[in-house]
Formats: structure tokens, C-alpha cells, sequence
């Protein structure tokens, strides 16, 4: 009898475990949803007479950025973790390369819009082949 109960007990936790497993991943899976990177390219930006990506990014304003040129097989941002409490914005003007988000690799061409959104853990690498040039800036919010 005392087998049979710690057998049960067993069980029990066992599937007490698997359903809060489940529900870690779906906070996860939830969270995630939320914080989705955007990409699109130059062709589907549908510009106002005073934002270039009003559909996307609202009115909310440019507030720091610039233009780099990346060296051949160059990562920006090496270090182990790098994100903002803001969305950052990247808009490939040319060459290839890669851009690893929370873990996930996007190939990159010219002509390509990345929206990184806030908290997101982004670097990217350009080919040894074909440089990466891009703009980039940071929003308000």
C-alpha cells in the first residue's frame, strides 16, 4: 500500500511539473508575441509627408542613430547581450549579412527594414563578402 501511494504521489507531481512546464512556455511563448522583431523591405514603407514608417512606428520620433559601415565578416555588438528600452530601427542600404534576434538568425540584404523592439537581444554580422552598410537609429519610445 505504502508503494502504491508514493507511486501516486509520484504521479502526481510528475503531472503537476508538465502542466506548470507548459504554462512557462506559454508566459514565454506569450511574452515573445509581444516583443516580435518586424522585417520588411524599402518597398513596403508607406511614408507620410513626415514619418517613414507611420503604420509601424506611429508618430513616435528619431531621437539618436546614424550610418555604419561594417568590416568584412564584422559583428557589432560582441558582447554577450545587448538591447534597449527602446525599439531600434536598421534599414540596409547594402551589402549581406546576418541578424541574430533572441536567438534567431534573419539573413540580411540590401533593401531589408528591421523594427528591433524594445528588450530584444540583437547583433548583427555582416558578410565577409559583401560589407554591410547601414542606417540605423533609435525611437523615443
Amino acid at each position: 500500500a505504502i508503494d502504491a501511494s508514493r507511486s501516486r504521489t509520484t504521479k502526481q507531481m510528475w503531472a503537476r511539473f508538465l502542466i506548470m512546464q507548459s504554462m512557462i512556455r506559454s508566459q514565454r511563448s506569450y511574452r515573445k508575441a509581444q516583443h516580435t522583431m518586424k522585417k520588411l523591405t524599402i518597398a513596403d514603407l508607406k511614408p507620410n509627408s513626415s514619418r517613414l514608417m507611420p503604420r509601424e512606428l506611429g508618430d513616435a520620433k528619431v531621437v539618436h542613430g546614424g550610418v555604419y559601415i561594417f568590416k568584412p565578416g564584422e559583428t557589432a555588438h560582441p558582447e554577450a547581450r545587448h538591447v534597449h528600452d527602446v525599439d531600434e530601427v536598421f534599414i540596409f542600404v547594402q551589402g549581406r549579412g546576418v541578424l541574430p534576434i533572441d536567438g534567431i538568425e534573419y539573413p540580411i540584404q540590401t533593401g531589408d527594414v528591421f523594427i528591433v523592439h524594445k528588450g530584444e537581444d540583437h547583433h548583427t554580422r555582416s558578410s565577409i563578402e559583401d560589407p554591410l552598410v547601414s542606417v540605423w537609429y533609435v525611437m523615443d519610445r
